[in-house]
């Protein structure tokens, strides 16, 4: 199979554009022709890629956003498709999220299509972002302003795939940061709410488009990260977070597995509750906060119920 200019394309948001990354680096690597990812973000989301941002209008009118792989002969296109609700009745059902675990048995069917050789281990293929190619200053203004204390991630933003019932969090915010003065909260979906502990992310670099990768950047230097499979907290699940024995990352969401740490093992601590009861999250959350400085447990393992 000939390919002359290769295409990923993804019709939907932030979160399902991000986890694919490595996979597409790796494809990408063995095809020395013209890359282009079409998909309606904001550029930043796919800048250290190295490819060519188009719109999904710009695609031809006979792929639909549920074509899996697509080969133009004629023009020696090859298109991919990197939304994994492509695969909704062959790997999951609709309602569900997939994993990093299933993420890499649904790559594995392009690989095979492609006769290239990926790893075995999802674990090769968690997202990394090249810092190189952004501006981080205002991110490391704010850590440097800041580092005197500790401070949470409040990934608190509606959730595209309604993986989770529960809200923007405002009773819990409200409530945890005014029991943890000493605590500064990172916010990363803006409410009504001011106090000096609390810093939004659409305050500190000027609105809520583009300021993911700062958002996945910051992250790192977190040792809690709350949310509930919104765009921010799947940018928060990077290499270098996942590896971090330091970091515990707490998802709420409707089941265990849809979490993107499901089903797989980790040196960070993940954490998971189904609750959508503000005052047992308030708990569940304090706890974590009250545990932040104590040792962790080396090695890898699964995420487990709070």
């Amino acid at each position: 199979m000939e390919i002359k200019n290769l295409v990923f394309f993804n019709h939907y948001k932030n979160g399902d554009v991000f986890i694919n990354r490595q996979y597409i680096k790796h494809i990408k690597s063995h095809f020395n022709v013209p890359t282009f990812y079409a998909h309606n973000n904001h550029e930043s989301t796919t800048r250290d890629l190295m490819v060519r941002q188009i719109s999904t209008e710009s695609l031809p009118k006979e792929i639909g956003e549920f074509d899996v792989i697509r080969y133009d002969k004629d023009n020696k296109i090859l298109f991919i498709n990197t939304w994994v609700g492509a695969w909704i009745g062959k790997y999951f059902n609709w309602g569900e999220h997939p994993n990093f675990v299933m993420l890499h048995k649904i790559w594995k069917e392009y690989f095979d299509y492609l006769k290239i050789e990926m790893s075995g281990n999802y674990y090769d293929y968690l997202p990394v972002i090249n810092l190189d190619y952004y501006p981080l200053k205002t991110a490391t203004n704010w850590l440097e302003e800041n580092e005197s204390l500790p401070f949470v991630v409040m990934c608190n933003g509606r959730q595209q795939s309604e993986q989770s019932n529960m809200g923007n969090m405002r009773i819990i915010i409200d409530k945890i940061s005014l029991r943890f003065p000493k605590v500064n909260f990172l916010v990363c979906d803006k409410l009504d709410l001011q106090r000096d502990n609390i810093t939004y992310t659409d305050d500190l670099f000027g609105g809520p488009i583009g300021n993911l990768i700062d958002i996945a950047y910051m992250s790192g230097f977190a040792k809690l990260i709350v949310g509930k499979n919104s765009g921010p907290f799947s940018f928060a699940h990077t290499y270098q977070n996942n590896s971090n024995i330091n970091q515990t990352f707490l998802c709420f969401s409707k089941e265990m597995k849809h979490c993107l740490a499901g089903e797989g093992n980790y040196y960070a601590t993940h954490l998971f509750s189904n609750t959508t009861d503000d005052e047992i999250a308030i708990e569940i959350i304090s706890n974590q906060i009250q545990m932040m400085n104590e040792p962790r447990i080396s090695g890898m393992k699964s995420i487990r119920a709070v």
